[in-house]
C-alpha cells in the first residue's frame, strides 16, 4: 500500500516506497525498446507488474529482480492500456489496435481472446468487478454510430470463448 510506480517515455519504470522519501527506490529499464505507456500491479501477486509499450508489446515484470518474465508482441500498434484480471491471478488484458486477453497459466502464455470489434484504437477498458468475464472497452472510432463522431463503447462477455466447460 506504500509503493507507487510510473512509466515513462524514456523507456523506464520508476518505483517509490512512499515511506522512504521522495526519491525512486528502483529503476527498471531495458524492458522495452520504445516509450512505456502504462503499468499495472497484479492484485493477487505484488511481485508482478505489467508494462505496455509503444513498441507494440506487453511485458510481465518480476519487480524482485527487475526482469521481464514474459513478452507479448502481437499488437499492431502502441499498447495504450494493460490491466490484470481482478479475479484470476494469471489473466490480464491489453489494448492498442484491439483488446487481447492473455492467460499465463496456459501453455505458451496463450492469447485466449482477441476482440477486433472496434474500428479505431482501443484507448481504455475495464473488467466488471461484479461479473468476472465481462469487459467494457472504449475506442476512438471516427465513424461510430454509437457515440456520434467521437468514439464507441462496447460491453462484452467472452466467457464462452475462453473458459473450459468445467470452469463455467
Amino acid at each position: 500500500p506504500h509503493e507507487l510506480c510510473s512509466s515513462s517515455q524514456d523507456q523506464t519504470i520508476l518505483m517509490w516506497d512512499m515511506r522512504s522519501g521522495g526519491s525512486p527506490t528502483t529503476k527498471i529499464d531495458e524492458i522495452h525498446s520504445d516509450d512505456i505507456n502504462c503499468v499495472d500491479w497484479n492484485p493477487h501477486n505484488p511481485n508482478l507488474l505489467l508494462a505496455g509499450s509503444s513498441d507494440h508489446s506487453v511485458s510481465v515484470i518480476d519487480i524482485r529482480n527487475s526482469k521481464s518474465l514474459n513478452y507479448f508482441d502481437q499488437h499492431q500498434c502502441s499498447v495504450n492500456y494493460v490491466k490484470w484480471s481482478p479475479f484470476k491471478e494469471n489473466v490480464f488484458a491489453s489494448s492498442g489496435d484491439s483488446l487481447m486477453i492473455w492467460d499465463l497459466s496456459r501453455p505458451e502464455d496463450e492469447l485466449v481472446f482477441h476482440h477486433c470489434g472496434h474500428i479505431g484504437p482501443v484507448v481504455d477498458f475495464d473488467w466488471n468487478f461484479q461479473d468476472e468475464w465481462t469487459i467494457m472497452s472504449a475506442s476512438e472510432d471516427s465513424d461510430s454510430i454509437v457515440m456520434h463522431d467521437e468514439g464507441s463503447l462496447q460491453l462484452y462477455r467472452p466467457l464462452d470463448l475462453i473458459c473450459d466447460k468445467e470452469e463455467k
